[in-house]
């Protein structure tokens, strides 16, 4: 199996936090302008245009619910349906399987610690498989089916041959990883000394790496090592209609790897051309965003943040959002001096990649789990949900939506 070997610093929180000489410039949008839309012109829905010809947009309504429920989504309800299900057999085959593997784990681990002793060089790792039939494969350099065969009959016990053992596949990979970490490329990378194969997280496109490693005068990797790179985006960071009512809009220009999951959530708002962050009983912020992120306009004319690979709008600005977190962010990052220079010096808050607070908390399984519960329709479900979410949000419309309902 595929062992993570690192995590880069800050890129657990964002991907790579510089850029690789000379720096992509980011978003083109216009640094001042002399007066105020002109007339007739296109203007954001709920917006207010200042004297500077910026946009303020301090609170939008959340895009409406769809009248029909999300598609069913059909959870398992126990551990071993999600086994049946991963692998393709019936839940009574993966009762019959657990139940068989659960008796053979003090066998299996007595054995791997014998061979940790008695092969060390040669044995590397162990690897479950779940096709045609269950077995756990042992990996040895030297001699794999002579060597098993010494230690065990178990037919469930299968020897297999390596091709590096786990040292070799780091020395392998250290001079690649270290020029990569140099370049601020990769967001960590790990080894499988099973398959015999190390990878590698890019947060950048193939494309992008094929310049760097060109001008660089890098070659071709190692075969054992395979590269992932970023997938590019379809869509650019700023719609052009949006651009005159915005000052910067300051994000990473290198794809996310990592993310950390901690929950995050604020009112995400327009001020004279700057995008701020708005928590209760907090100082107003400077939002940075991920790559994947982009400023648009939604059917309606409202300013939203969108998906830069889908084109699907996350939120509408003003609105509450909700983000994974924590994730990095400081002076020297991509579009920070820019975003201080238009939008000032008030603190940062890197939202990553966020969301509309209240789409989130629509959830296909928990409608599926309501109906079964009590035994009514999915869709009188959904609207059990939605109308206790708006008694929920009118009840407290200056904190964060909250996805709690009991009835």
């Amino acid at each position: 199996m595929l062992r993570v070997l690192a995590i880069t610093g800050p890129l657990l929180a964002l991907s790579a936090c510089a850029t690789v000489a000379p720096e992509a410039p980011p978003p083109a949008v216009p640094a001042a302008r002399a007066s105020a839309a002109p007339a007739g012109s296109f203007t954001p829905t709920g917006a207010t245009i200042g004297s500077s010809g910026f946009a303020t947009v301090e609170s939008a309504p959340p895009q409406p619910y769809a009248d029909a429920p999300p598609p069913a989504e059909d959870r398992p309800t126990s551990e071993a349906g999600w086994y049946a299900r991963s692998i393709g057999i019936s839940e009574a085959e993966a009762v019959r399987r657990q139940r068989e593997q659960h008796a053979l784990r003090p066998e299996l681990q007595r054995l791997i610690e014998t061979l940790r002793v008695r092969e060390a060089g040669n044995f590397t790792a162990t690897r479950m498989i779940h096709q045609p039939d269950w077995a756990y494969q042992f990996f040895f350099k030297r001699d794999p089916a002579a060597t098993l065969a010494r230690y065990t009959t178990n037919a469930r016990f299968q020897a297999q041959a390596a091709r590096f053992t786990r040292e070799e596949l780091e020395a392998l990979i250290k001079p690649w990883t270290d020029r990569f970490t140099k370049h601020r490329l990769t967001g960590g990378w790990g080894i499988d000394d099973t398959f015999g194969r190390a990878e590698i997280m890019m947060d950048v496109t193939e494309e992008e790496y094929r310049e760097v490693a060109a001008r660089e005068g890098w070659g071709a990797v190692p075969a054992p090592i395979e590269l992932r790179f970023a997938a590019a985006l379809r869509f650019g960071p700023v719609e052009a209609a949006v651009q005159p009512f915005v000052r910067v809009f300051a994000q990473n220009n290198r794809s996310t790897g990592i993310q950390l999951t901690a929950g995050a959530s604020g009112r995400i708002v327009l001020r004279d051309g700057c995008l701020m962050v708005d928590r209760p009983g907090g100082v107003s912020q400077l939002a940075y965003f991920h790559r994947e992120t982009g400023l648009g306009v939604d059917e309606q004319g409202y300013l939203v943040l969108k998906d830069r690979m889908t084109g699907a709008p996350r939120g509408r600005i003003g609105e509450w959002f909700v983000w994974a977190g924590p994730n990095s962010v400081d002076e020297s990052m991509p579009g920070l001096a820019q975003l201080r220079a238009r939008c000032g010096s008030a603190p940062l808050n890197n939202v990553g990649n966020p969301e509309s607070a209240y789409q989130s908390r629509v959830r296909a399984w928990e409608i599926d789990e309501m109906a079964r519960q009590r035994r009514i329709s999915r869709q009188e479900a959904w609207d059990r949900l939605k109308r206790c979410w708006a008694r929920n949000d009118a009840a407290a419309p200056n904190r964060p939506p909250s996805g709690e309902c009991r009835s």
